[in-house]
């Protein structure tokens, strides 16, 4: 992609034996990163489809940290407990999202506030504040300092998460605050903040994209969403 760094990052640290970062150890031998749809499944999987739908890998305190390495970042396919930490998808497996890359900011430049998992790393985005339960997963109910938006509706910034309240898979870091956690209907916290998209057509994403459109069509739009 134009403008970003990729496998050829003149950046990119040297690992022990004068290996690029990219040629990872994996036991007795190396991996280099690797196309996830080069080898479909057999009975005859598309290799596209396949690699679109790979599952998750670890992301917690413990696999992050063993991938680190102390710095050494040479331990990304045992430390994750697996060789698709070095998978990739391209063009041909999923065109809209190159699509979107050509014509729009990529941020490559992605900023982790923790090696740990997803919860107290969306504590520090909504927050700048973690605390010593934060690791490997903390952070994620009754939390009593303020928050981002907090701060803008103190501020007189208007603001709104696009939320249906029946449906949030723990998506909303506004939930892990226990103002908004306990706020009731005509709150701004939770009228704003856990509640603000009505549901519609049952469909989750259907109904943010609407509220989102309609508030787009009226002009109002909030300063900060």
């Amino acid at each position: 992609l134009k403008g970003v760094r990729g496998f050829d990052d003149r950046s990119g640290i040297t690992l022990s034996g004068g290996h690029p970062v990219f040629d990872q150890p994996n036991g007795t031998g190396r991996q280099l990163p690797w196309k996830l749809s080069s080898t479909p499944a057999a009975g005859g999987a598309d290799g596209a489809t396949l690699a679109q739908c790979n599952g998750d890998l670890p992301h917690s305190w413990t696999s992050q940290h063993s991938a680190w390495n102390k710095g050494r970042l040479d331990n990304w396919v045992s430390g994750v407990g697996n060789v698709r930490s070095l998978g990739y998808l391209d063009r041909t497996d999923i065109p809209f999202h190159y699509a979107l890359a050509d014509n729009y900011t990529i941020c490559d430049a992605y900023f982790c506030s923790t090696l740990s998992a997803t919860g107290p790393n969306r504590t520090y985005l909504w927050s700048g504040k973690v605390d010593g339960s934060s690791y490997d997963g903390g952070d994620e109910s009754g939390l009593t300092w303020q928050n981002y938006a907090e701060a803008l509706q103190a501020a007189g910034v208007t603001w709104k998460v696009y939320q249906n309240a029946q449906d949030n898979f723990g998506d909303n870091g506004c939930a892990y605050f226990k103002k908004f956690a306990s706020a009731k209907a005509g709150d701004p916290l939770y009228d704003r903040g856990m509640a603000s998209v009505p549901r519609g057509t049952g469909s989750t994403p259907d109904d943010i994209a609407a509220a989102i459109r309609a508030d787009v069509v009226a002009g109002t739009l909030p300063q900060v969403s």
